[in-house]
């Protein structure tokens, strides 16, 4: 359920969930990163078919950091087991340097300790086990570009009541300084 003002300043409710259109969706900026190639190649088709995002997939976790340090990006889907650097060390990092992006952990070493330190450590969106299911994948998502999408509405937002209530402070002052 969403609160909201309506144009005569009254509170009003809505029980409408946010959507976002399939080509919203395939805007999205998402990276993949697993050391398997074969891996990212799956990933990007499936993407591409299932939900017409064209992904930057990368087969090295440092090229990965550094692309999502200089791109905007939504949503970043990393293996747990890479060489140089694990999946929850580079969703950490990005959670420190960028944290507005979605942070999902894919990963066939599934065990109880790494979940636990993944959660903690990077603060995942969610954690998916190999091999995943394509649609609970898809979900996640959605799911993850809705959330990332509605993020940005609510800062825009908040930037644009921030300039109206500078603006109006600028009146008072303004009134102020006329009449006194």
């Amino acid at each position: 359920m969403f609160r909201f003002l309506d144009g005569r300043g009254r509170m009003t409710e809505s029980n409408t969930e946010f959507e976002l259109a399939p080509g919203q969706i395939a805007a999205s900026r998402v990276v993949v990163v697993d050391d398997e190639p074969l891996i990212t190649q799956a990933l990007s088709v499936f993407f591409d078919v299932e939900l017409g995002i064209e992904a930057m997939c990368f087969n090295d976790p440092h090229q990965a950091l550094e692309a999502c340090l200089t791109n905007d990006v939504d949503m970043v889907i990393s293996d747990f087991v890479m060489p140089g650097m694990n999946g929850i060390e580079l969703l950490a990092r990005l959670r420190q340097e960028r944290p507005q992006v979605t942070r999902v952990l894919l990963t066939g070493y599934a065990d109880k300790q790494s979940a636990i330190e993944a959660i903690n450590r990077a603060r995942l969106f969610q954690y998916i086990e190999k091999p995943w299911e394509n649609e609970r994948l898809k979900h996640v998502v959605i799911n993850a570009v809705t959330q990332r999408a509605l993020v940005r509405m609510v800062s825009e937002k908040v930037a644009a009541l921030q300039a109206a209530e500078d603006e109006m402070q600028g009146l008072f002052s303004e009134l102020a300084r006329t009449f006194c």
